[in-house]
């Protein structure tokens, strides 16, 4: 027993945990297509608090997130009045360079209810 505790002390000891990634800075964010059914590109920016995140991109209302270690979850609300919210669930790279994965709209009766997303990070503030 005593073995095993000294064991597991010793692990814990050398154990470090892996940073977690800073995304906070400029981004370029690719939709294919975007929420009306075109491909489109915008710039966003990023500011992580913990886990949480807050974007900027363009003229838009706010927009929120959840960085879950390399699982990024954002909410963009969309819609004439903000009413529908566009989901983009993402992993970033192990370079912390870009996040990929699709994003999904429920209640779209303007174009497609799914497509893919890029963010390219362009530069940290």
């Amino acid at each position: 027993m005593k073995r095993a505790l000294s064991v597991l002390c010793l692990w814990l000891a050398s154990w470090t945990p892996v940073a977690a990634a800073n995304l906070t800075g400029l981004w370029s964010l690719d939709l294919m297509p975007d929420f009306g059914g075109t491909d489109d590109s915008v710039g966003c920016s990023f500011l992580q608090d913990g886990d949480k995140l807050t974007l900027n991109c363009g003229a838009g209302p706010a927009i929120t997130g959840e960085v879950q270690g390399r699982k990024i979850t954002i909410r963009v609300p969309t819609g004439n009045k903000n009413e529908l919210v566009g989901m983009l669930v993402g992993e970033l790279d192990e370079r912390e360079a870009t996040i990929s994965g699709t994003w999904t709209l429920a209640k779209n009766d303007r174009g497609p209810s799914e497509g893919r997303f890029l963010f390219k990070k362009i530069s940290e503030k």
